[in-house]
């Protein structure tokens, strides 16, 4: 099946998919890059999903495109420009007019390291990154790192629209918010290790969101499926053991990856790596037992969530500021939200949002993730003994986060006593 998977990725089996600078960031499927796109919002915002990871633990990154009033397009956290993204890209172009603004929403490398490459598809775009954007766990200036950007170095978003302090183009349109999240020894505790930025599109009602909250589904993300090999070999219960490409084998494989991707080690395999057989073993050599089902299960079942990494590692260094910056987000009035992972558009408003983050700073991680975050409670530990993380900081104000709550409508007139006089 990997066999399958790598020959199908290659530049001679789809060249309309094959993606030249793969190496400026070597994650899989290396440089063939299929993409899946899906609209969220007619003639208004569409979606573009790619496929990144380790070996054969996959998931999307996600692309989602704005069209702007007056024209013109607005792009958010651009993917790689393969032949096939601007074919899909052109007939939305041709009919709204050229991309006008790349906004890269995070700091991190996933994200910013096509804001250049995209870039040169569309030279008379502004490309915008979110302040204090230096990369974990090295700094390197992305402009220096991806260094062609036909307008000059990228410009930097405000740390919000509504201080009044920087301006963006879009502002009547779009509204945003940086989030600034945990200092590390590696900058002196200087600036944040994780920087993330939440739009609103005030015409569709719509979030937008890179790592902050996602949701899980049972069913994998359909760009996943372009090509399964990877979810089937994902899926095998044990050394060997293949499955045949159904829904219910996809649906496995697709699970045991999210258990990886977001909980690293879960606690339902065990891994054997012999120095004789490596490879295969990096691939292959997993003995799942029933638990990763309820542990997935637990995952599906949450509305929306904020992922376990900072829930554990990230939120807690910094809990007033997170409290502070998601009832400002909460406060707009949005019904759906795109995340740039996993699922999405997300049927979900400031309510499920707000109930996200508070679950993220005041509930126990084991009570929310279950034994699967052990490694990353060990990785917190280890962070606070060794001092390479801020200490957690317990929230000032520990009630619940307000949101926005549609106002009742207004009281309807006496029609009867009208229609009596």
């Amino acid at each position: 099946m990997q066999e399958a998977f790598w020959e199908k990725t290659s530049k001679a089996a789809h060249p309309e998919r094959w993606y030249p600078y793969w190496w400026a960031l070597p994650l899989a499927p290396y440089g063939g890059k299929a993409t899946a796109m899906s609209v969220a919002h007619p003639n208004e915002v569409w979606c573009f999903d790619q496929l990144q990871g380790l070996l054969d633990v996959l998931v999307n990154v996600r692309m989602t495109v704005v069209r702007l009033n007056g024209g013109g397009l607005w792009v958010h956290n651009p993917i790689a420009p393969t032949a096939e993204l601007m074919s899909m890209l052109a007939p939305i172009v041709d009919e709204h007019g050229p991309v006008k603004h790349i906004v890269v929403g995070s700091a991190a490398i996933e994200h910013k390291i096509y804001s250049g490459p995209f870039s040169k598809k569309f030279p008379s775009a502004d490309v915008w990154i979110p302040p204090k954007n230096w990369t974990f766990p090295v700094d390197v200036p992305i402009d220096a790192y991806v260094p062609y950007y036909p307008r000059g170095s990228p410009k930097t978003l405000p740390e919000d629209s509504a201080s009044g302090v920087g301006s963006v183009p879009w502002g009547d349109q779009i509204e945003h918010s940086v989030i600034e999240v945990g200092g590390s020894s590696l900058r002196n505790f200087k600036d944040p290790w994780f920087v993330d930025t939440a739009f609103y599109l005030k015409k569709t009602k719509t979030l937008l969101i890179t790592d902050v909250v996602m949701k899980v589904n049972p069913d994998p993300v359909p760009v996943a499926t372009i090509n399964p090999e990877p979810l089937l070999v994902r899926g095998m219960e044990g050394p060997d053991k293949m499955l045949p490409n159904t829904r219910e084998a996809r649906s496995m494989g697709w699970g045991k990856t999210i258990l990886f991707g977001l909980l690293f080690q879960p606690a339902s395999v065990d891994v054997k790596v012999s120095p004789a057989s490596v490879n295969k073993d990096l691939l292959d050599n997993f003995t799942w037992d029933e638990r990763w089902k309820a542990s997935f299960q637990n995952l599906v079942d949450k509305d929306i969530f904020v992922p376990p990494i900072l829930h554990v590692l990230a939120f807690p260094r910094r809990r007033d500021e997170v409290k502070r910056w998601a009832e400002g987000v909460a406060a707009w009035d949005f019904n759906t939200i795109i995340p740039s992972h996993l699922d999405g558009p997300i049927d979900a408003g400031p309510k499920e949002f707000a109930a996200a983050i508070d679950a993220a700073l005041t509930t126990d991680p084991r009570a929310f993730f279950g034994e699967d975050i052990e490694p990353l409670l060990a990785v917190d530990k280890l962070s606070r003994d060794l001092k390479s993380l801020e200490e957690p900081r317990p929230l000032t104000d520990a009630t619940p986060i307000k949101y926005f709550v549609k106002p009742a409508p207004a009281p309807a007139e006496e029609a009867s006593a009208v229609e009596v006089a």
